[in-house]
């Protein structure tokens, strides 16, 4: 009985504990404040979300009953949960954003219309209406089609201000206005801060101008030097109902107006919630709207919102009119950070296999250069079997009224069956080709084209935005094919720096019956740089004739995939976003049935290093040839990962069992037994905990990871840049990683935040023979991407010719020429840092001289290898140090207000030396060197230190080979403002000499410790314990070299009997020990070895106790294989493995049961 009663008091107890917990977390509402629901589209913790729920929990305090729901997103296929019965409980709603519209209609959803008529239904009835809009043509398309019928318009422009502010680490420009108009939403108020146009982000959040009419009360305008001008950006669809005479608008523009309707009230501010209740609260906007201000001028947003929710619900308020409002709390709970359950086994399954359409790209017809009039080819076409039919006119030889004729005529012939997309070819100034297709293409401008000619121009004397992103902006550039082919090779820049925006290669192109070009090898070098290409064959053609030839199997055709629409006509924006599944395949008559995963597509623990559940990755392919089937590869960018000898089989199948340990670009080459292939798209994979991507223009590159970070406002470093960023075009990479971007984060923004410094690594070589470096172009390459590491490559063998003004990836393309000095690569190792720990990035370099060379002895640097420079005032650096040199050490103070600086000093960097800028909210960065030959430059008037090497006395011949090697850092936002970190850094890593951690093995020897701890694994691995020191600065990076690219390494903690696989690279396996793990008893390598090193050996954890070994035979000949599981993988017991396995085939072996 007692312990009844004992359990009894424990459970009241509990009891009691949760209904504080929760009376705490569910303030009290206070009647005279509103029930408020926001609506919002769905977001990130980086993009606002964590922002906002602060804003919104502090409205629960002061007694507000507040909601939220998510609006449908429909170019990422987000349905939201915003339902009509949610609007009828609140006084007020408040759309933090306007719909997204969707693309292919032109028209708002059916469902966002039924609920957007219940708001205003609602507001009738007496309730409170609250918008803000969104730059950018697609938003505002939406929010005309609210906002027309009821008066007001919002105009395609942007506010400007001859008097502001620039201030923030992403140098916005800030007007201030006290223009209010007196009424009971601007009592109390002195004014607002809100932004204005900067010429840097022109599509990102800038206050969004609007029009309105006489049912409108405009309660607040921008200051008298405010004005609007017209600016478009991504608007495929063009709205004539906006005014086009922009300038009409008188200065002072409308940013707040209300308006009653029915029983209740309707607001519009102009200024976007990022700014405010969504966003307003990140660090990186210093609350210049949300409270302290600028320049001395509070900012009193805050109080106007505040006033304008009670105006705007006082009807309901006062009517009691609504009832039934709840405050979410879970939603406007603070960010958890907690690694996701275990992904169910019963959901990894494989799709069904796809619709499939079958179509010609590259139909010329009569209205350009062609001789067949439209309805010849798709009477062609039809009678072929197809589905589908590209017409690709010639740019230069069509008018825009001929092409829109076009246009509507093939529409007309458009059924559930078969379609027509009318599209074009087009050269660029440099002598690029392209295609491009859609439903409605929009016709180049001319505007975009080089003077005087029919070409998009890429050469410009200042900074203009290519033409070529402008147009597939236009396009919607989600919804439109974009690509590239090559009339013949040779002409315009490497494929490897063309800038589609969509990045369609054309693998084959034939024209009128002739294969004029291929590039299977080069979609196979893009695919390995992580571009994530789309795969099509081009047949131009003149004659409706040659369609037959396609039927025939003389040429090749494109397949479109799909299993979300029934035809073709319902195909959208999502299916064209990069990282979904293969949308297409080109063949040459094998017909690729599947190419499809099952299971979580990447690795996405949340910080969680051990969850084999999430690891498990599965591939399936399924192909066909009424030929017989030669062979069929699995290429992962340009190395082989499987090949499989179907010997004359019609069909083939095949399951493919993976992990994620690192990331994959797999595509088929499938060869049937007549010498005619099929290429697929990528099926990809990434890790979340460390991920390198392109961005969707394919113009640059960019990172992401998902570690645990207690000082980030969303407890995670998700949303970081956690690697050097790389644009296409001229080198202009920075290797200060932006592992600070959560202080600085701008809701809103694309793009970070501008102010920090820039570590450039662009080589840069000056002898007395000329001069190279300071406009070099260079191929991308991934090496290898892992949760432990990635490896970045620079392969630099081009330049832009001299004459030529070089900005940027978004600006330049092209011409090139062959470098003429040197050539060389650069790479970059960056290991993972997890929460806001340093983030050195290893840079290694290797450059070809091409001509004698001779160097001027006047001259301290001669070949330029890192330039860190801290000049940007927002960057707020306030000190800087050059310690450890050969002759004296540096310490000085940074100053940005005109002071001089003369501070000039030069001389030898030896190993373990460094330079060191700090602190700053970016946070501090420095360059350490690593060997004993480099010289240090600085240069104290733009507080700038080069780091190279000092030539007079060392003349270079031509094939001479320079290598070097150095360590990018990066610090924290909040590392103490002195040299604590470096120099810690330093000893701990043996910069110095000896390192100041232990290491002792077991199996495999230690062959270095600069940095990074490597091992000879000796073809097994390494085995040993390794014990860190607490002032531990950083993750020890670990590599394992000496071991086969081919069979499964791991990473197995012995004491915990617990293991993960690992990314490998030329024969080496990356790894790494955490700070916070003082002690470690490990094994890093092969858990199983075999005697025959060609084989492909992957060994897969599929169960809590069960394992998978699959063993794959890529030779022309049958292998025996003996393996034999490592003495130091205690995960699985010991015994003998022995299977014969047939050329181009796959044995599997199920392991057995660990007790």
């Amino acid at each position: 009985m007692s312990t009844l009663l004992s359990r009894c008091l424990v459970i009241i107890c509990l009891a009691i504990v949760h209904a504080l917990q929760v009376s705490a977390q569910q303030e009290t509402p206070n009647p005279a404040k509103p029930s408020v629901l926001f609506l919002r589209l769905p977001s990130g913790w980086g993009h606002g979300e964590a922002f906002f729920r602060e804003y919104a929990r502090d409205l629960v305090k002061q007694g507000y009953t507040v909601g939220v729901r998510d609006m449908e997103m429909t170019y990422s296929n987000s349905p939201g949960d915003f339902e009509v019965a949610d609007i009828g409980r609140y006084d007020l709603i408040v759309f933090l954003d306007p719909p997204f519209w969707k693309s292919e209609t032109g028209k708002l959803s059916g469902p966002f219309s039924e609920r957007w008529q219940a708001v205003l239904k609602h507001v009738e009835a007496g309730g409170g209406l609250l918008f803000f809009p969104f730059v950018a043509g697609s938003y505002r398309y939406s929010a005309n089609q609210m906002f027309r019928p009821l008066g007001l318009t919002f105009l395609n422009g942007v506010l400007y201000s001859d008097a502001v502010i620039n201030a923030t680490v992403m140098n916005i420009n800030w007007a201030f206005t006290n223009e209010f108009t007196e009424h009971p939403a601007t009592g109390g108020l002195s004014g607002i801060w809100y932004p204005v146009r900067n010429s840097r982000f022109v599509w990102n959040q800038n206050t969004v101008p609007f029009q309105v009419d006489s049912n409108w009360e405009v309660l607040l305008r921008g200051e008298q030097s405010a004005r609007v001008e017209a600016v478009t950006f991504n608007e495929p669809r063009v709205d004539a109902a906006i005014p086009a005479a922009m300038n009409s608008i008188p200065s002072s523009p409308p940013l707040l107006a209300a308006r009653s309707l029915g029983k209740g009230r309707i607001a519009v501010m102009g200024v976007p919630s990022a700014y405010h209740i969504f966003g307003g609260l990140a660090p990186g906007y210093e609350k210049s709207v949300m409270g302290i201000g600028l320049d001395g001028k509070p900012g009193d947003m805050p109080k106007l919102l505040e006033n304008l929710f009670a105006w705007l619900s006082e009807p309901a308020r006062k009517g009691k009119l609504f009832a039934g409002a709840v405050t979410d709390t879970n939603r406007l709970a603070p960010a958890s950070f907690a690694a996701p359950e275990p992904f169910p086994m019963e959901h990894h399954l494989f799709p069904g296999i796809k619709k499939s359409f079958r179509g010609v790209i590259g139909a010329r017809t009569n209205y350009s250069t062609g001789k067949s009039a439209p309805e010849e080819y798709v009477s062609a076409a039809k009678k072929a079997g197809l589905d589908f039919l590209v017409i690709l006119e010639d740019y230069e030889h069509i008018t825009e009224a001929k092409f829109q004729e076009l246009q509507a005529k093939c529409e007309t012939m458009n059924s559930d069956d078969f379609i027509v997309f009318v599209g074009l070819t087009y050269r660029d100034q440099v002598d690029n080709t392209y295609f491009a297709f859609r439903r409605g293409l929009v016709f180049p401008q001319e505007a975009w084209m080089a003077p005087g000619t029919k070409r998009f121009q890429t050469i410009y004397e200042k900074p203009s935005g290519l033409s070529l992103n402008e147009f597939a902006q236009k396009n919607g550039s989600n919804e439109c094919f974009i690509g590239h082919y090559r009339p013949e090779k040779g002409r315009g820049v490497p494929f490897w720096d063309i800038r589609t925006y969509r990045n369609v290669l054309a693998v084959w192109t034939y024209d009128n019956g002739k294969l004029i070009d291929e590039m299977v090898d080069e979609y196979g070098v893009v695919s390995d740089a992580a571009e994530l290409p789309r795969c099509m064959a081009l047949t131009l053609m003149d004659d409706a004739s040659q369609i037959d030839r396609v039927a025939a199997g003389e040429m090749p055709h494109t397949v479109l995939l799909s299993h979300s629409f029934k035809d073709l006509r319902e195909l959208s924006g999502e299916m064209l976003s990069p990282g979904f599944e293969p949308l297409a395949y080109a063949t040459e008559g094998p017909v690729i049935e599947n190419w499809q995963w099952a299971g979580p597509r990447d690795y996405v623990a949340n910080g969680n290093w051990f969850d084999w559940t999430r690891y498990l990755w599965k591939i399936r392919l399924s192909v066909k040839s009424d030929s017989g089937l030669k062979e069929i590869r699995v290429m992962d960018g340009t190395e082989l990962f499987r090949r499989f000898l179907p010997n004359g089989a019609t069909s083939f199948e095949q399951e493919i069992v993976l992990t994620h340990n690192q990331q994959h670009h797999l595509f088929l080459v499938v060869t049937d037994t007549n010498g005619r292939r099929a290429i697929s798209e990528n099926l990809i994979d990434r890790n979340h905990l460390m991920e390198f991507v392109y961005c969707s223009d394919r113009n640059n590159t960019l990172s992401y990871s998902a570690t645990a970070a207690p000082d980030s406002p969303w407890g995670s470093t998700a949303n970081n840049w956690c690697l050097p960023t790389q644009p296409k075009g001229p080198m202009s990479d920075n290797l200060r990683i932006d592992l600070n971007l959560d202080q600085l984060r701008f809701p809103g923004y694309d793009g970070q935040p501008g102010g920090g410094a820039i570590i450039s690594a662009a080589p840069q070589l000056v002898a007395k023979e000329g001069s190279e470096g300071g406009s070099i172009n260079r191929q991308i390459r991934l090496p290898m991407a892992c949760a432990d590491a990635v490896l970045q490559e620079n392969v630099i063998s081009h330049t832009f010719p001299r004459g030529i003004s070089v900005w940027n990836s978004w600006n330049n393309l092209g011409p090139l020429e062959e470098s003429q000095l040197y050539r060389g690569t650069v790479r970059y190792t960056t290991f993972i840092h997890p929460g806001h720990l340093p983030g050195p990035v290893l840079v290694e370099g290797q450059l070809e001289i091409l001509k004698d060379l001779t160097f001027d002895a006047a001259r301290q640097i001669h070949l330029l290898i890192s330039n860190a420079t801290a000049s940007r005032v927002e960057g707020g650096y306030r000190m800087g140090a050059i310690q450890h040199t050969k002759d004296r050490s540096h310490a000085f103070e940074l100053h940005y207000d005109g002071r001089p600086q003369q501070l000039r000093a030069g001389g030898a960097l030896q190993r373990g030396g460094y330079v060191y800028f700090y602190p700053s909210l970016f946070g501090p960065f420095g360059v350490f060197s690593l060997q004993d030959d480099l010289n240090y430059f600085y240069i104290g008037d733009i507080h700038a230190c080069q780091v190279g090497y000092n030539l007079a006395d060392r003349p270079l011949k031509k094939g001479d080979k320079l290598t070097y090697r150095y360590l990018a850092f990066t610090g924290a936002y909040n590392d103490q403002p002195s040299l604590e970190v470096p120099e810690t850094f330093r000893d701990i890593f043996a910069l110095d000499g000896s390192p100041g951690y232990q290491v002792s093995t077991q199996d495999g020897k230690v062959t270095g410790q600069e940095y990074v701890l490597r091992i000879d694994g000796d073809q097994r691995g390494f085995c040993g314990s390794i014990n860190l020191p607490r002032n531990m600065p950083a993750v020890l990076p670990v590599v394992v070299e000496n071991l086969n690219d081919r069979w499964t390494a791991v990473y197995y903690d012995r004491k915990k009997n617990t293991s993960r696989p690992l990314g490998m690279h030329a024969g080496a396996a990356y790894a790494h020990v955490p700070p916070g793990k003082l002690q470690s008893d490990i094994f890093i390598g092969h858990p199983f070895t075999c005697d025959q090193p060609k084989v492909f050996m992957t060994v897969v954890q599929t169960g809590e106790k069960e394992w998978l070994m699959s063993l794959h035979n890529p030779t022309d000949k049958p292998l025996i294989i003996n393996a034999r599981r490592s003495n130091y993988f205690g995960a699985l017991p010991m015994y003998p493995i022995q299977a014969t396995v047939p050329a181009g085939q796959t044995v599997r072996i199920e392991m057995p049961k660990t007790g």
